[in-house]
C-alpha cells in the first residue's frame, strides 16, 4: 500500500476510535462560542447572480449543548456583495457599479450524526431577521435601497476537535433573505456559502 493510503486508512481508524474517558469530544451540558468566515455565491433563483458576483461573508455563533446529539445557539452574520465594471461579462453594460451589505441574527438548532467520538457530521437550520442594504451606480445617477424581512438558514458539516476547548468546521450553508419586491425587484436574495470556523468551549470536563 502506498503511504499516502497508508496514512488515509490510519486517519480513518483514529476517527473511528470510540472516545475514551477524559477525552475530547461533544458532551452533554458544554458550550461555546466561536467564529466563522468564507465566500458567498449567488443563486439562480431569483436572478441574483445578474446583479452580483461572490461576494464575502462571516459571524459569530454562541451554542450549546443539552445532550450529545442537539445544540441550540445564536448567530450575527455579515455578508457583502458586489459587482463591479472589472467583474461585467460580454455584452453586459459597463459603467454600473453594484453592492450589497447584509447582518442577520438567527436562532439555530443543530443536530450530531456521530456521537462518541472527537469529531461529528452535523445539520444545522434556523430563522431570524435581517437588515440588508444595496446600491447601484449606473451613468444617470446612484440609487439605494434598504430592508429588513425574514432570514432563513441551513447548513451541514463537519466538525472535529483540536484541542480540548478548541474545535475546527468546515460548513456548506444556504442562506435566504426576505425582501420586498417594490424595493428590490425580487422577493428573497439566496446565497450559496463555504465557510470555515474555529470555536472555543466552555464548560468542558
Amino acid at each position: 500500500m502506498s503511504r499516502p493510503g497508508a496514512l488515509s486508512w490510519a486517519l480513518l481508524g483514529v476517527l473511528a476510535l470510540p472516545r475514551g474517558a477524559g477525552a475530547w469530544g461533544f458532551l452533554p451540558g458544554s458550550s461555546g462560542a466561536g467564529l466563522r468566515l468564507g465566500v458567498h455565491y449567488p443563486t439562480a433563483t431569483n436572478g441574483l447572480d445578474l446583479a452580483t458576483r461572490s461576494g464575502y461573508g462571516g459571524g459569530f455563533h454562541y451554542f450549546h449543548l443539552p445532550s450529545e446529539w442537539f445544540q441550540w445557539g445564536f448567530e450575527l452574520d455579515g455578508l457583502y456583495m458586489r459587482k463591479g465594471t472589472a467583474d461585467l461579462k460580454p455584452g453586459e453594460t459597463p459603467g454600473n457599479r453594484f453592492s450589497a451589505v447584509a447582518s442577520a441574527a438567527f436562532l439555530t438548532g443543530r443536530l450530531n450524526l456521530i456521537f462518541e467520538r472527537s469529531w461529528t457530521l452535523y445539520v444545522l437550520g434556523g430563522g431570524g431577521t435581517h437588515q440588508t442594504w444595496a446600491s447601484l451606480q449606473t451613468p444617470a445617477g446612484k440609487a439605494a435601497r434598504r430592508d429588513p424581512g425574514l432570514a432563513v438558514l441551513a447548513a451541514a458539516g463537519v466538525e472535529t476537535f483540536l484541542l480540548k476547548d478548541m474545535s475546527v468546521a468546515f460548513e456548506a450553508r444556504y442562506l435566504e433573505l426576505r425582501l420586498d419586491r417594490g424595493q428590490f425587484g425580487i422577493d428573497a436574495a439566496e446565497t450559496l456559502a463555504y465557510q470555515a470556523g474555529l470555536s472555543w468551549w466552555f464548560d468542558v470536563q
